[in-house]
């Protein structure tokens, strides 16, 4: 078991990518053989600047605790780096990335009809929480996947995320918060309720999430390895709680968008990104073909965690895209 305390990045206030899938895509968009390991190209040969990327590889060597820079376009690598010995094979802890897998692994378990997204979650929680209120049970799944539950929450506040994961009851910690708002109006940060969401998921599909993830999202794409939080009540922490191969964030990358994504800033071009705690994304830039990720090492200090954000964007925003003027 592996508890992580985190905060709520704070470098922007974003909006959470509200609808989007794969008919938004590019028409140029690469459909590439994701079950087998990635193929790799020089940068030339994916139409990007070489020169630029050698900077951007060498900036990221002067950046603290960087752990790896990926860049892919149509479909194969063109850039590879590791750093802080960091290696290909090492699993890196990603925190609020999971957000991003399991709103995938909600859209999968939609897609087969072991529910809906306009479902209550009422139902699928009966056998945990019973008693459950019924302005609660009427939560829906898509306000989970919107951050609008409603739930009195401050994940950075002095009873939030923190409080949360080692509370040992990590389901019954947020079903006994109040409603502060009416569920799909307000957006409010909340990785409890990005956790509930997956234990709905694992309630619909009978399975436990790691099970369903490897079934039906890790084993499709050639991803052979991870490592999950574990809670006290035998479940996994889903909403920061996944380890993964950088190569294997970007093959999440090149195929699942939706919700519990987060959209770029204004002045960098239309994207969307998995973001977690501490500089650690996933960055889509669908009309360039193209999937960026970088890794931190969030937890050593004494460097906060909001400068290896500010680093990271910095890094992918001025240094790796200009690379495909």
């Amino acid at each position: 078991m592996r508890h992580r305390l985190t905060t709520l990045p704070r470098l922007f206030v974003l909006l959470l990518a509200a609808a989007c899938s794969t008919d938004a895509l590019d028409p140029g968009t690469t459909v590439a053989d994701l079950s087998r390991e990635w193929t790799t190209a020089s940068a030339a040969a994916v139409g990007l600047d070489a020169a630029r990327l050698d900077a951007a590889v060498q900036h990221a060597t002067t950046l603290p605790r960087v752990l790896s820079l990926l860049v892919a376009r149509h479909g194969q690598l063109a850039i590879e780096a590791y750093f802080n010995g960091n290696t290909r094979d090492s699993l890196n802890d990603v925190r609020s990335v999971t957000k991003s897998i399991v709103s995938t692994l909600t859209g999968i378990a939609a897609d087969r009809g072991a529910l809906g997204i306009d479902s209550p979650i009422g139902p699928f929680l009966d056998s945990i929480e019973p008693a459950l209120a019924p302005e609660k049970r009427a939560i829906r799944v898509r306000d989970l996947l919107t951050m609008r539950s409603g739930f009195d929450w401050h994940e950075s506040g002095a009873v939030g995320y923190n409080e949360w994961v080692l509370s040992g009851e990590p389901i019954h910690f947020l079903l006994d918060k109040p409603l502060a708002a009416t569920p799909g109006q307000t957006f409010t940060y909340n990785s409890a309720a990005a956790h509930l969401l997956s234990v709905v998921v694992q309630q619909a599909v009978g399975q436990p999430i790691p099970e369903f993830a490897q079934t039906n999202l890790f084993t499709p794409l050639g991803i052979t390895r991870e490592r999950w939080e574990g809670f006290p009540d035998g479940r996994v922490n889903g909403g920061a709680g996944i380890d993964l191969r950088p190569r294997d964030l970007a093959k999440v990358g090149q195929v699942s968008y939706g919700w519990l994504w987060w959209l770029a800033p204004p002045g960098a071009p239309s994207a969307f990104f998995a973001w977690g705690h501490g500089g650690q994304f996933i960055w889509v830039v669908p009309g360039l073909d193209a999937v960026i990720v970088v890794t931190t090492d969030w937890r050593a200090p004494p460097v906060p965690a909001d400068e290896l954000v500010r680093n990271a964007m910095d890094l992918i925003v001025n240094w790796v895209l200009p690379a495909f003027d």
